[in-house]
């Protein structure tokens, strides 16, 4: 059994737990440490997408994809871009030489309401896009960044 502080509102950094509001302390044992009663998982911040140049990488989100930034930390070379939805974009820049296969990259899939015309806009914006494909439920595309990055905008039926 272990006792674990929970905070309201905290904030980790280098494995010091700095609490703004009053710490409570709950007892929770092994496989019950994630549970949906304790909630010590609590959805998904952000997606962190590796780039060779995050200058180039962050003007691209912007201009190609109207994502805008809500932070940035040059010291590291990233940057956070606002999704309209719960989770967040990190552009984060590597010195690493990046290689992406297709078929066991993950990647983030965009909502939106219409595929066909996005597809379309993004191709005019000349982004490199897939086909459309259509299966009984949704629509779906994919498309590249500028550092070959896989993509996805997904359109549910409904």
């Amino acid at each position: 059994m272990q006792k674990i502080p929970i905070f309201n509102r905290q904030l980790i950094r280098n494995r010091r737990v700095c609490n703004f509001h009053k710490c409570k302390t709950i007892t929770i044992t092994g496989a019950n440490m994630i549970s949906e009663e304790n909630k010590l998982l609590q959805g998904i911040d952000t997606v962190i997408v590796r780039v060779c140049n995050i200058d180039v990488s962050k003007a691209w989100y912007q201009g190609k994809l109207g994502l805008t930034p809500i932070w940035e930390d040059p010291k590291m070379n990233l940057v956070v871009l606002d999704t309209s939805s719960p989770t967040s974009l990190t552009l984060w820049q590597t010195d690493q030489k990046m290689t992406i296969n297709r078929r066991t990259a993950s990647y983030p899939i965009f909502k939106t309401r219409d595929a066909v015309l996005l597809r379309e806009v993004l191709t005019d914006l000349n982004v490199q896009v897939g086909d459309v494909i259509q299966d009984d439920h949704l629509r779906y595309f994919s498309f590249y960044d500028p550092d070959g990055n896989l993509l996805e905008a997904c359109e549910v039926d409904g």
